[in-house]
């Protein structure tokens, strides 16, 4: 129907206001539906809303108006040099696992070999079925270090350290110093 119709005469003078907030009418006319008497402002500004801040990165620094005044780099570095210890030790010392590691080995080397980084391939074959992120710094590694052992699993370890050390810092902005390291170590291990 046009605006003419009934039902435009109900849309007729009605505003969303942003983010979300409820249907008013404007100023100068009266809705033609019984509305609450809260929803309906006549003669009033409507409230200007801030935008809303859905990624909000700044939670996860440092407050240094929290209660707890431990230090948050000796903590990364603490859990830095257990972790890192634990997950870099001897991690080029044994042969690749098959069939994951091999795989995972393989396809970055295939990306080298036939100097097509943006479709991988596992011994000829297409392979989709992971995202090629770490394929591609797994050969940015192997191009650097050789094709080892150490170039190749060094890169899903240093994944590994950064999801620790990331858990820690939001665990410990959220609640405190105790549940971060609980968390941080819970997934380190």
């Amino acid at each position: 129907m046009g605006r003419d119709g009934a039902r435009g005469a109900q849309v007729t003078g009605w505003r969303l206001l942003a983010h979300g907030a409820p249907l008013t009418p404007t100023a100068t006319q009266k809705p033609d539906c019984p509305i609450p008497q809260e929803i309906f402002r006549p003669n009033r500004r409507e409230p200007r809303l801030p935008p809303p801040n859905y990624l909000q990165f700044n939670r996860l620094m440092p407050d240094p108006s929290q209660s707890d005044h431990s230090p948050w780099a000796r903590d990364l570095m603490l859990l830095t040099l257990l972790f890192g210890l634990l997950y870099f030790f001897q991690l080029g010392d044994t042969p690749l696992l098959n069939p994951d590691e091999s795989r995972y080995a393989e396809i970055p080397r295939e990306m080298i070999e036939t100097g097509d980084y943006v479709l991988p391939r596992l011994n000829g074959v297409f392979y989709f079925e992971k995202p090629p992120l770490m394929y591609w710094l797994v050969a940015g590694a192997m191009q650097i270090f050789g094709p080892n052992e150490l170039a190749i699993r060094g890169v899903p370890a240093l994944f590994g350290l950064a999801g620790v050390l990331l858990t820690y810092a939001a665990a410990r902005r959220l609640h405190n110093r105790r549940t971060g390291l609980a968390a941080a170590t819970v997934l380190g291990t």
